[in-house]
């Protein structure tokens, strides 16, 4: 299985390495290359190609074509003196040239070549990802994460350098129903469910009795409490911002960002998401073809703070 994975794959991998192989062999025809790597961008999808080469010859006044691939960014600079240098590269609608009027004979340079990968599953293809969650121990909840490189000897063969893939999306579904659950006290969910009876009814007699069993739940509740003001706390704490008190993420990856799952908890009606999916990221290499991690989840901390939204004296 895992062979008739990698073959269905190489094609991919081998035309994305081409970009770096067919420049560095351009590079190779005029320059005395120092040095080289490429990189693949995940959250852009790019291939990112950086050389450092050398002027070791008279160059005559032309300019050079590296027609292959579909090139999002072009730069080359000087790195002593260190600047940019604008007029030396322009974007073809394939490829793009280099100026070699704008180089010194002896100068060293930095080429930097960033390259659109048309397949977005292609990094995926070559990550594997693991995602475990521990029993929860009362007051936190914690999630191992693992990836690895897949692939690791088609790119060797396919490459002479190192290639880094950067910024790995790594998405954690950290579930948080059951601390809203348990958070909130059932005097606000009886005043819910008469709201959400309310907002159905189309019968006046039974609008009018509701209305009498809401007048009478709120007088029967420990504390006066506004329920728009408090769902719209209860919102803001699954604002991205605000639910990341709540997270750590430690070991390889780091932290990135959060946001609403995609399911809400019926609560009587959709209020609340069911889970915050938390997005870390990670380096992969030739180097480092594994990486490992933990997203800690302080539940007992947000079961508190929903807590002490309905501590509001009245």
């Amino acid at each position: 299985m895992g062979s008739t994975i990698a073959a269905s794959v190489e094609p991919a991998v081998r035309k994305v390495s081409s970009y770096a192989l067919r420049t560095f062999a351009g590079l190779k025809e005029d320059f005395q290359v120092e040095g080289q790597e490429a990189r693949i961008i995940y959250p852009e999808n790019t291939l990112k190609y950086s050389a450092v080469f050398r002027i070791t010859k008279s160059l005559l006044h032309r300019k050079k074509k590296f027609a292959h691939g579909k090139v999002v960014n072009v730069n080359v600079r000087s790195l002593i003196p260190l600047a940019n240098l604008p007029e030396a590269s322009i974007i073809l609608p394939e490829g793009f040239e280099i100026n070699y009027d704008a180089l010194k004979s002896g100068d060293v340079y930095l080429l930097e070549a960033e390259y659109r990968i048309d397949d977005p599953r292609f990094v995926d293809a070559l990550v594997d990802k693991i995602v475990s969650r521990d029993s929860p121990v009362g007051e936190k909840d914690t999630y191992w994460m693992h990836a690895q490189l897949k692939f690791l000897e088609t790119f060797k063969r396919l490459l002479y350098t190192n290639v880094a893939i950067q910024d790995i999306d790594f998405a954690v579904d950290v579930s948080v129903h059951q601390d809203i659950n348990i958070s909130i006290p059932s005097y606000f969910r009886r005043r819910l469910n008469v709201i959400h009876e309310w907002i159905r009814m189309s019968d006046p007699r039974q609008a009018w009795r509701l209305s009498h069993d809401y007048v009478r739940l709120k007088r029967m509740e420990p504390s006066k409490i506004d329920v728009l003001e408090v769902i719209s706390n209860l919102q803001n704490l699954f604002l991205s911002r605000n639910f990341r008190r709540f997270l750590d993420v430690k070991k390889d990856f780091r932290y990135h960002d959060c946001q609403r799952g995609t399911d809400f908890y019926e609560f009587p009606f959709p209020t609340w998401p069911k889970t915050m999916s938390v997005i870390s990221r990670v380096n992969l290499s030739f180097e480092k073809p594994a990486a490992d991690g933990f997203l800690i989840y302080k539940s007992k901390d947000f079961r508190k703070t929903v807590e002490n939204i309905f501590q509001k004296p009245g």
